[in-house]
């Protein structure tokens, strides 16, 4: 696959994660499942994993079969444009508890802690009352963010 150089946002998508940031090079790069690395790891476990890689976090999570490692932490960067990876791990019996900065954290939906008003809350905030208000200003940056190349070069 094409993986497009941005420092810290590199992605395979070529518009990547900001506005302001542009791509400086490609590289071609074999792609692989996180099942294919755990099982030639000789991985038996998993009870933490973390997951940032800049909005493909559905592909990953398509090619780790959750109920086979069953991590008793997921942490995963969101950055709450639409809600499918919430969705994605709730229906596979994951709930959220926690976010910090742009990282939700998920246990098995069976483990404790319960969320009190205040978690339920915070929940709602993001999730539903942030969202359109995140939507509206990557929106808005892609707009108004004039691209590299329409900069005069000065000699």
């Amino acid at each position: 696959m094409k993986f497009h150089l941005a420092g810290g946002h590199s992605s395979f998508d070529p518009n990547l994660n900001l506005a302001e940031v542009k791509p400086h090079g490609v590289l071609d790069v074999p792609v692989r499942t996180l099942d294919e690395i755990l099982v030639e790891a000789g991985a038996s476990s998993i009870d933490f994993i973390s997951i940032d890689v800049e909005r493909h976090e559905l592909d990953v999570l398509d090619g780790f079969d959750l109920a086979r490692w069953r991590p008793r932490l997921i942490l995963i960067e969101d950055l709450l444009l639409h809600l499918q990876v919430h969705r994605y791990l709730t229906r596979r019996d994951y709930r959220w508890i926690r976010r910090t900065g742009i990282n939700n954290w998920y246990i098995p939906a069976n483990q404790l802690p319960q969320l009190g008003f205040d978690g339920r809350w915070q929940f709602f905030n993001k999730f539903y009352l942030g969202t359109p208000f995140r939507r509206l200003r990557m929106a808005w940056r892609r707009l108004t963010t004039v691209p590299d190349f329409a900069i005069p070069k000065q000699q």
